[in-house]
């Protein structure tokens, strides 16, 4: 099926383009194509848009994600591109359509990590890809907000397309797909597709999809069983779970010891940083910090207003790189402001993983303060390929928990650097606490 815009409509995707609601979710098996028919959706109401300027907005758990989905998407529309009737900013990550003489209807790209910054922005049409890793607080005090003078004022030409894969009952996919199913509630409209009723699965494939992962984890990904709630593929969470009762509690900063820390740096996604001390043989893991969005100096200005003694900093290998927003490479900074450096040279994840699985039936997480550090490991997980089921030799680099998980590996593969040394007091340290010059 085709429309005036000549977007190629799949038959599993037709009622939102002929019985939509103003909020339409969209439960679909993994490999379904979801995420390239919400783009196709949301360039169809654009260009369907009587108003010249008219935005929509598409949202991804993290901006590394956005981009990577909707530039593949975007590729199938090569000629759109090469006549000039569309065209992509990579630095705003923007694409402008030039439907008509002096339209500029625009679609902006963002991500769940930076949403706050859309307050004050009102576009037409959305789409919430991966909606069941949505902060729960954000659909409400940013999301609906933000659309709500188009969902109250032009209906007829607004909406938000909702789309995702389970992941359990505790997230604003779920609670928006039993709205969907009352069909009393004229706002709302859910469809379920799962691979026995997508027709894009033959039987070998399902065999061997079944074949690559659990029995839960095939339930939710390609049956949509909210009820299996496991996070596919994941690496790390089986550890956590079978240390949980010995390794979890109250593990509190001891003023007598240094504390050590792991970075992974970001901008456009996490910088997370983890935080230890090793004492009486013990290695205790205090507390975990994370910020995206802001300046480095920014993020070590937070970090050393704690009240550490900082023993040595594990630092990824591009902290040596020179980039734009600075003359000094991130290590110089670290160095400028007292912190004893150690930059790790690049290395296999695949080992560095190994490493981490090792490191974590020893280390004594404090529960309060590593909490979100800890649901980014236990979320972190390997990819999920197109037919072919969970690729365990491949971890899922895009997802906004790889962030803390690769702090951890700095940690991991670097024991040699800061466990050996004698476990004494600060005292034996010549280490001076430290403040942003």
């Amino acid at each position: 099926m085709q429309n005036q815009t000549n977007i190629e409509i799949r038959k599993p995707f037709e009622w939102i383009y002929k019985e939509p609601a103003l909020v339409n979710t969209l439960v679909y098996c993994r490999g379904s194509g979801k995420s390239f028919a919400a783009l196709d959706w949301i360039i169809y109401k654009l260009l369907n848009n009587p108003d010249p300027n008219a935005t929509g907005v598409y949202y991804n758990k993290s901006l590394k994600q956005t981009r990577s989905i909707v530039e593949l998407a975007m590729s199938r529309y090569k000629q759109v591109f090469d006549s000039g009737k569309a065209s992509y900013n990579k630095s705003t990550l923007t694409y402008t359509f030039f439907d008509k003489k002096e339209s500029k209807k625009k679609l902006f790209l963002k991500s769940y990590e930076e949403s706050e910054s859309s307050r004050g922005f009102h576009p037409y049409v959305g789409v919430f890809d991966e909606a069941q890793s949505m902060p729960h607080n954000l659909y409400g005090e940013v999301m609906i907000p933000m659309f709500g003078p188009a969902l109250q004022d032009s209906p007829q030409h607004a909406g938000l397309l909702v789309i995702g894969t389970p992941q359990g009952p505790n997230n604003i996919l779920y609670e928006l797909y039993q709205k969907g199913l009352d069909s009393n509630n004229e706002f709302y409209k859910s469809k379920l597709i799962t691979i026995y009723t997508s027709e894009l699965f033959n039987a070998s494939t399902i065999k061997a999809l079944r074949m690559s992962m659990s029995e839960k984890e095939f339930a939710q990904e390609y049956e949509c069983d909210f009820n299996a709630n496991v996070v596919t593929g994941a690496i790390y969470k089986e550890i956590l779970d079978l240390y949980r009762p010995n390794n979890f509690g109250v593990f509190r900063h001891d003023p007598l010891y240094p504390v050590f820390m792991s970075w992974d740096f970001g901008y456009t996604h996490y910088t997370s940083v983890w935080f230890w001390q090793c004492i009486n043989g013990e290695i205790r893991m205090i507390d975990f910090y994370e910020s995206t969005g802001q300046d480095i100096t920014k993020c070590l200005f937070e970090v050393l207003s704690k009240p550490y003694q900082f023993g040595h900093c594990i630092l990824p290998h591009d902290a040596n790189h020179h980039n734009i927003r600075s003359p000094l490479t991130i290590t110089q900074i670290f160095q400028n402001n007292n912190l004893r450096c150690t930059v790790l040279p690049p290395s296999s994840i695949t080992a560095g993983i190994e490493a981490t699985k090792l490191l974590l039936k020893s280390l004594k997480f404090d529960e309060e303060h590593t909490k979100i550090g800890v649901q980014h490991l236990e979320a972190y997980a390997y990819k999920i390929v197109q037919d072919k089921g969970i690729d365990r030799s491949k971890p899922d680099q895009s997802s906004p928990h790889a962030d803390a998980s690769d702090a951890l590996r700095m940690m991991a593969v670097s024991q040699s650097i800061w466990y050996p040394r004698p476990l004494n007091s600060i005292s034996n340290f010549n280490y001076s606490p430290n403040v942003l010059s």
